[in-house]
């Protein structure tokens, strides 16, 4: 196995089995086949249920990161959508990938009840999501610093799910084509039970999402491979805007700032011109 060194699990059954997870482990440890494990899929309540020998096994073996759906920072949603873990459980799995060395990523949404959007003032409703996501992510970054990645998207109804009648009753209409299926993206599809959310209340939770994306993947790794007359003022920038953002997650600061702006307008300067000049595979080295 000299042609690759990673491998991404896409698919939540490697966890099922803790034997089977710590009989794979013990077999890579004693072949002595260095591959890293990333992203791989995961629930919650099983991964707390681990010894710690199958988790110093996991490490050793090579899991580099584990991809949990945490879905909420509320309780009242994670029980209404029979995610079988709560928030306090969500942190604790946290806490264990920190004593263990091994990076996280937790996926999060808001709007998953249309009825509670129906039936009460969606701002409100939407403020409470934000707000206890945004103190998930700050619990989560002060455990795990620079180690945790949120993802936050916008809830998206899908076939066979238990909440997707309710979607359809409440306004969503189902793609009729894989192809539309295909193209369903989660981070600016707002679902119809949402429609009406305030300008500003949308640019709070963009605001997260940015937060979240610059603390989460690794800007400095990418940066310190630039070219020697890039690589300082890069470093720099990323460095002032990583304080920034760790200040406003800590003080929930979510309003537009130009902070913000100006780093999307040097990401996407910097996007363009490495698609003429390839200095960086971005791809290969983000979540590095």
């Amino acid at each position: 196995l000299t042609s690759f060194d990673s491998v991404k699990v896409v698919d939540a059954n490697y966890f099922v089995s803790e034997k089977r997870v710590r009989d794979i482990a013990n077999l890579m440890i004693t072949k002595q086949l260095h591959l890293t494990f990333e992203a791989v899929d995961g629930r919650t309540n099983a991964l707390l249920r681990y010894s710690t020998e199958t988790w110093a096994a996991m490490r050793y073996a090579g899991i580099y990161s584990i991809l949990i759906g945490a879905e909420s920072g509320e309780n009242c949603t994670l029980e209404y959508i029979n995610k079988g873990a709560t928030v306090e459980q969500t942190l604790g799995l946290v806490r264990r990938c920190r004593d263990y060395g091994i990076k996280i990523f937790l996926s999060c949404a808001v709007g998953w009840n249309a009825r509670r959007y129906a039936e009460n003032d969606i701002n409100q409703v939407f403020s409470q999501e934000v707000n206890a996501l945004t103190d998930l992510c700050s619990q989560c970054m002060e455990i795990l610093p620079d180690r945790v990645n949120m993802l936050l998207f916008f809830y998206g109804p899908q076939p066979g799910t238990s909440l997707y009648d309710e979607a359809i009753e409440c306004g969503f209409k189902p793609y009729k084509s894989f192809r539309e299926w295909g193209q369903y993206d989660l981070t600016n599809v707002i679902p119809p039970w949402m429609q009406g959310l305030s300008k500003s209340n949308i640019r709070r939770f963009k605001m997260l999402q940015y937060i979240m994306n610059l603390l989460g993947y690794n800007y400095p790794n990418i940066a310190s491979r630039l070219p020697a007359v890039a690589k300082i003022p890069a470093m720099c920038l990323i460095a002032a805007a990583r304080k920034v953002a760790r200040v406003r997650l800590k003080h929930k600061r979510l309003s537009i700032g130009l902070d913000r702006i100006a780093m999307q307008f040097i990401e996407d300067l910097f996007r363009r011109v490495n698609r003429h000049v390839k200095m960086l595979h971005l791809h290969d080295m983000i979540n590095k």
